[in-house]
């Protein structure tokens, strides 16, 4: 198992091989708040980061990361998605932690579906938040 940084001069060379599994995590579990198109965007012009995860050259997992620099400087893992998380979360867990203190962050936080819960405790993250949602009427 590989964790790679993908710079924004390498994400249109995965793109065909991740928009499938970004298509369904936006569609089922962001309300529409982002397309694809716009994440690209903001990978192309470095306003967030892909990391990817693979094993045999295999991409099996996708993280974008964004610092939001507040009163606590935080590294945000805004979308992620893959398969087969309880096999890479440690792993990556670490990495992320090691990311954030390089990057001078106080915090590291997730937004996940409510399945991600049970995975994330383990790495000693706690739900301190749940993120209601609904579409606003015209």
């Amino acid at each position: 198992m590989n964790i790679s940084a993908i710079s924004k001069d390498q994400v249109l060379s995965i793109w065909a091989e991740i928009v499938p599994g970004l298509d369904n995590l936006l569609e089922n579990y962001t309300l529409g708040r982002w397309t694809a198109p716009e994440v690209l965007q903001n990978l192309l012009e470095g306003e967030w980061q892909l990391f990817v995860i693979t094993e045999d050259e295999r991409i099996i997992a996708c993280l974008v990361c964004s610092i939001m620099d507040g009163h606590k400087k935080t590294l945000e893992i805004g979308l992620c998605w893959g398969t087969s998380a309880d096999a890479w979360s440690g792993e990556v867990s670490q990495a992320f932690d090691q990311l954030a203190r390089e990057m001078d962050c106080e915090q590291l936080a997730l937004d996940g579906r409510p399945g991600w819960r049970k995975i994330m405790r383990k790495h000693g993250f706690e739900l301190n938040s749940v993120r209601y949602t609904r579409q606003v009427d015209g």
